[in-house]
């Protein structure tokens, strides 16, 4: 395990025992080891871009309903809100929760896409491919 105070890892191409002249001349010959936010994952990118699809669905359906309550009804937003716990618009209210939720469990699964395919370096192909776009398809 590395030293938890070794920073080694921030600078391209360094190595412990290094001076800064050593590592400007390494950094320009050398292939980066790692820097720090360049590696990408397909998987991540395409579950943030659903995340970011479905909140923007769930705004935008926030802000239809509020509206279409200010617009067509006699009752303010409050006197609404506390009736919307009663008979079917309790599920409503429910499911709407729901949904928020699976918005914020969308994009914490391409947190784990990130960590399987740059953090552990494993590629995502074939038949794994197939399950994560199936995992994919169940988001919408």
């Amino acid at each position: 395990m590395k030293n938890l105070h070794d920073h080694s890892w921030f600078t391209v191409g360094s190595s412990p025992g290094n001076s800064n002249s050593d590592k400007a001349h390494a950094a320009l010959s050398l292939p980066p080891r790692y820097v720090q936010g360049t590696a990408r994952s397909a998987w991540s990118n395409r579950f943030i871009i659903s995340a970011i699809v479905q909140g923007a669905v769930i705004t935008g359906l926030t802000l239809a309903f509020v509206a279409a309550q200010m617009l067509t009804s006699g009752t303010n937003i409050i006197q609404f809100l506390s009736l919307s716990f009663e008979g079917p618009a309790k599920w409503f209210f429910l499911g709407y929760i729901f949904y928020m939720i699976l918005v914020v469990a969308i994009a914490v699964t391409a947190v784990f896409y990130n960590h399987l395919e740059v953090g552990m370096r494993r590629q995502i192909k074939g038949f794994r491919s197939a399950l994560a776009w199936v995992h994919l398809a169940m988001n919408f």
